[in-house]
Parts: C-alpha cells; structure tokens; sequence
C-alpha cells in the first residue's frame, strides 16, 4: 500500500529520494482497509523538524577528546577547523593567575568575549575562551592546555559552554586577593 501511495505522489510531480521515502515511511499508518490510506501529518512535521535539527548538528564541527568526554567546539574564536596537533602541557589555575598578574589583560580579553556573545547569553566554548587567553598572552600560553582550568565553570547542561562571567569573577577575585 505504502509503495503504490508513493508511486500516486511521483505522479503528481513530487518525486522522493531514498532519504524522503524513509523518513515518509516512518508517517504512513497501515490499516486494513485497502482503499483508505492514512498518513499522519502531524508526525510528519516532526520528522521534517528532526531531519532539519539532524541537518544543523551535521554542519557543526564537534568531537571528543580520547581522554575527555566532553564535547570540543573545534573552530573556536579563530575559526579554524583543522588545527596542528602539538603536545600541550596543562597549566594550574594558579599559574594561570601568576601570568594575569604580571600583565592583566583581563579587561580586553573579556572585551573579546563579551562582542562574541552576541545573544548575551552569558556563555562563550571552551575552544573560545583558549584561543583569545593564548591571543593575549601568546608566549606565556601557547604551548599551554587551558580547558580544564575552564571546564569548572561549564554550564551543567552543555559542558562545551563556559559561564565566562562566573570565571572572569573568579579570576579578578583571584588576581587581587594575591
């Protein structure tokens, strides 16, 4: 029955790819009653709907980490989708400190990430926050792993995201309690 429905749509001029026909079959409900063809068009929106959320994650450029089971934002403030693997050497939060205090450059790296929210949500990725960090202090970081000194001010519902506020609060308090 789902075939000839489908040949009687073809005929009308809306030919379906194996995908289309797919995801088709999923909204045709079978009865017993040969000559009357049920399709269920609300459940066909909601494939539509998944197919084009399915279509978005599909364009983002996401991965995990072998050792780190939260998901990476690969492109990040630079833009670079392919970047050089290289041996980073994990950095301490009170290292990280020790540098912003020599030279705080604080107020334009939370310039930097307060343009790049531009929904004002609060949130910027992890991948951000260390591309603008190593931007801003290039000899003192750049060969330096800064994502788990981030990752504690992850949001609890997408750890890729950083409450960059929560963390600019902690670093001020930081820098100027030492």
């Amino acid at each position: 029955m789902y075939s000839k429905f489908l040949k009687i749509l073809e005929s009308f001029g809306a030919p379906f790819d194996s995908q289309q026909q797919e995801l088709f079959k999923q909204a045709f409900i079978a009865n017993s009653d040969p000559l009357c063809v049920t399709v269920n068009i609300g459940r066909l929106y909601n494939i539509r709907v998944a197919s084009q959320l399915h279509k978005l994650y599909d364009k983002v450029n996401m991965y995990e980490e072998a050792d780190n089971p939260d998901l990476v934002d690969n492109s990040g403030y630079l833009g670079l989708f392919y970047r050089e693997k290289k041996q980073l050497v994990p950095i301490s939060e009170s290292e990280l400190i020790e540098i912003i205090i020599k030279n705080n450059k604080l107020a334009p790296i939370m310039k930097i990430i307060k343009e790049i929210d531009s929904d004002n949500n609060g949130y910027v990725t992890n991948q951000e926050l260390d591309d603008i960090f190593k931007m801003n202090y290039e000899e003192e970081l750049g060969n330096r792993e800064l994502k788990h000194v981030f990752k504690r001010f992850a949001s609890i519902q997408n750890r890729i995201l950083i409450d960059y506020k929560r963390l600019k609060d902690h670093l001020t308090k930081r820098v100027f309690d030492e």
